[in-house]
Order: C-alpha cells, then structure tokens, then sequence
C-alpha cells in the first residue's frame, strides 16, 4: 500500500495462479534455448544484416519476410511440446513474462518464425515489443552514427558498449534486443576533447560539471542530453577507479575489432573482453537483477554467434580482471539455464570457491522465479513478526497522516474534507488490494515467492560484496 503504487493500473495486483506462471517460464526457457533468425556464426566485426527500413526509416516496420506469423493455437513444432499443453491464462502468463523480462521483441520472433503455434493474439501482444524496438532501435542508430562521425572527425576513437554493439553486431536482428540507452567509450587521454565536441553539438546539461572530478570517481563523464535525444553515456573505461577489479583500458582498445555503423567507424570490444564484461555487468553490478534472464540471453546469443571465442584468453583475462568468480557464476547460468556451450574446462579454469558454486543455485531461483507486483508496504507487513506489530504497520500504512492525504487526494493544504478520505481511502485499498492483503497476513502459499526471491536477492548481495541489515524472519 505504498503511495506510489495507490494510482489504479490495469491487472496491476491481479495474482496469476503459480501454476500457470510456472507453466509459462518453463516454455519461455525452451523457448529461448534456440536462436532467433537464421543463424550462422559470423566473423569478427561482421554486422548482422538487418532490414534496411530499420535503420533508414524509422517510421517503416514492415519486418523481413519470415514464416506465417499468425497460427492458430495447435500442435507445438518439435522441442516445444510443452506449447501444446498451455492454457489461454498461461499464454497471457507468456506474454507477461516476456515482458518483464524485456524479451517480448525476440520472444515474437522465434514465434513468427514458426517454431510453435501460438495464439493469434499472443502473437499480436508481442509484435507491439518488436515494433517499439524496431523504431527506438534506429533512432539510437542514427544518433550515436552521428556522434561517432563528429569524434571520428576529432581523430577520437569510439568504441560501442553494451546495447548498441550486441543489437547491430551480436544479435541476427537488431530490433529483438531492446536498449535503453546509448554507452559509448573513448580513450581517457580524449575525454575533454568529447566533452567540447558533444556540448558544440548541443548536448547538456549547462553548465557542465567539473570533468576530471567526475571521474575521480566515476568511469563516465556526466551523462549527456539533448532535446529529442536518447541519455547519452561516453565512458573512459568500463569499470570505476575505485572498483576492486584489475582492468587495463589500454588491453580493450589494443584487441578491439573495427566496425562500421551507417558508415561511422567504430570500435567494438574482442570477445575475449565482452563476455566477461557482460557477466561483470550481470553479477556484480545488476546482482542478477533488472532483466537478468536478458542478461543471460545476451551472453548465450554472444556465444552462439561467434566465431572466435577463445576460451583460454577469455579465461586469463577474467582471471586477470579478478573476475573469475563472476564470470563462472554467469556462464555456468547461462549453460545451465540456456543450453549455452561453455565448456567445463573453461569453467574450471576460472578462479572461483564453493560460494561462487553455491550461489548459482541461488541466483537461478532468483532469475526465473515469479514475481507478484506488491507494495512496499505490503512487504513491510510480510517482513514483520507478530501479529499485533504487523496489525500496527497496517494500520499506519492505510491511515496516513492528514498533510499527506491532502496531497493525495489533491486537497487544498487546510480542508477539513480530509477527514472524509479515509474511508475513501480505505475502500479504494480494499477494491485494488483487498485480495492481496488477505494472502500477506495469511501467508499463504500464493504469496510466499515474493519473499522467497528477497531471501535470495539478499544472499545474492552478500556474495557479490553488498552489505543489507535488513532481515527477512524465519525461513519457511
């Protein structure tokens, strides 16, 4: 019953059977053991070949011609029978899932290619991601095209990080992997040179703040913006000074791969270089959080794609990196999870302990287990012993103050009005959430995986160097 999730939203407590939520993640998994596309393995710095209205016309999303896209839910193809089996309230479970875990683009594209016969409308649902991502997709294109050109123009190197390179050079499709920003990396000896460029280009905030005390801490300059703009993030180097990693910048621009992007020259990291960072990003940064089954999908799709993995150098630079321990948590999920082909002498060979080994366990609970959109108030309630002091807390969290319940009500800062509220506010809690509560004070089995995958969350920090005093209670 926190305040900011009190404004009405369509389906937002609704809780699907765990059932039926299981069902959906299983067929998800097998689902995405598969590569999108036509796959072939593509040589170093080879671009994947999208369809050019992607990319010269953004308001153009007719996709390449494919397979029928609209079937009739049927039999399933082979190695997805499970397909066959799904209800329509599991389908619905599908399509959210994918949602959550920002895959709906790529999840429409192995449907539309025929490799399972879903629901008419489930296949429309997920079009709407690959639409969006065809369009954002090549806006972010042409704007970071424009911005290498002008660098490149400075004789200043641009090397592509992250979304942007495994979308146009990873992934068979660059609309099926969304991006929320733009990361770029330049050389450190370059950075006020980008800053001047970037702000001759209107690019902001003004005033800018003070760059080398920026990055006395940080491994990127103030992020830049502009009217009409994505967020643009221009790195130094791909982890912070004060991190506890071991990171030669100078090693990822001497084994770089060079690239094209519309025509502006480009950098892109080596293999041996990407995966690691990924999985550093994945583990240690994100702690298997925000969209990590994404994450995992990345680093799969990276390996299935590529021609030239080395796994001995890959192997020395994580070790040389002190990240050995999260590289083999990562890539052994991705085997496991995805199928993905990580050779076990290749995980042995990575410097890790039998925390890093238990840990696995516990961040695919984390990853693939389902969640339930519940307040925080709602899991403050959870989290405390006793009936009588979670009476208390619910009690606070439904009779708020009388200033704060003018402001949520939108009444003036004096009117008395206020008093009759509450019993407003109690009817509109009990109407969104009244089934909720009841799980959560019950404990009821229907709930119980929100704070399952807190427990594990919490370990998860405690593996990767976060510290979290707050306590979940008794395991169940």
């Amino acid at each position: 019953m926190s305040d900011r999730n009190d404004a009405p939203t369509r389906d937002r407590h609704r809780i699907r059977p765990l059932e039926d939520r299981l069902a959906a993640q299983r067929f998800l998994i097998e689902l995405l053991k598969t590569p999108a596309g036509p796959h072939r393995a593509r040589s170093p710095g080879e671009t994947a070949e999208p369809d050019r209205t992607h990319r010269d016309d953004p308001g153009h999303y007719d996709p390449p011609a494919r397979a029928p896209v609209m079937r009739e839910a049927g039999t399933a193809e082979s190695g997805h029978e499970s397909a066959a089996s799904l209800s329509p309230e599991q389908w619905d479970c599908v399509v959210e899932e994918a949602s959550r875990h920002r895959l709906g683009a790529l999840v429409w594209r192995l449907l539309a290619d025929g490799r399972v016969n879903a629901p008419v409308d489930t296949v429309k649902r997920l079009r709407l991601h690959y639409v969006q991502n065809a369009f954002r997709n090549a806006v972010l294109f042409r704007e970071t095209a424009t911005v290498a050109d002008a660098l490149a123009a400075e004789s200043i190197p641009v090397m592509l990080l992250k979304g942007m390179h495994l979308a146009r050079f990873v992934y068979d499709e660059p609309a099926i992997r969304s991006m929320a920003d733009i990361d770029l990396l330049v050389p450190r000896s370059r950075i006020h040179d980008v800053e001047r460029t970037l702000v001759g280009m209107g690019y902001g905030p003004l005033p800018r703040p003070d760059v080398e005390a920026h990055c006395a801490w940080s491994n990127h300059l103030p992020s830049f913006r502009k009217a009409g703009a994505e967020v643009l993030e221009v790195h130094y180097d791909i982890e912070r000074p004060t991190s506890p990693f071991a990171i030669d910048a100078a090693d990822l621009w001497r084994e770089a791969r060079h690239a094209e992007l519309d025509g502006a020259p480009v950098a892109l990291l080596s293999t041996s270089h990407l995966l690691p960072h990924l999985c550093l990003h994945l583990a240690y940064h994100h702690k298997f959080e925000r969209s990590a089954l994404k994450g995992l999908v990345d680093i799969a799709t990276v390996l299935r794609n590529s021609r030239d993995v080395d796994w001995d150098r890959l192997v020395a630079t994580a070790n040389q990196w002190k990240a050995g321990a999260f590289t083999y948590a990562t890539l052994r999920l991705v085997r496991e999870i995805l199928g993905a082909p990580v050779p076990k002498q290749a995980l042995d060979a990575l410097e890790h302990d039998e925390e890093d080994d238990a840990v696995v366990a516990v961040a695919g609970r984390f990853v693939l287990g389902p969640t339930i959109d519940l307040s925080e108030s709602l899991v403050e309630i959870q989290r405390t012993h006793g009936w009588w002091n979670r009476l208390v807390k619910f009690f606070r969290s439904v009779f708020l103050p009388p200033a704060r319940l003018r402001e949520l009500y939108g009444l003036e800062a004096d009117s008395r009005r206020v008093w009759l509220m509450y019993p407003v506010r109690v009817a509109d809690l009990l109407r969104r959430q009244g089934g909720l509560l009841v799980h959560v004070a019950m404990r009821t089995p229907v709930v119980s995986p929100v704070f399952d995958r807190e427990r594990d969350r919490l370990q998860i920090e405690r593996w990767a160097g976060y510290d979290d005093a707050r306590t979940l209670g008794p395991a169940r």
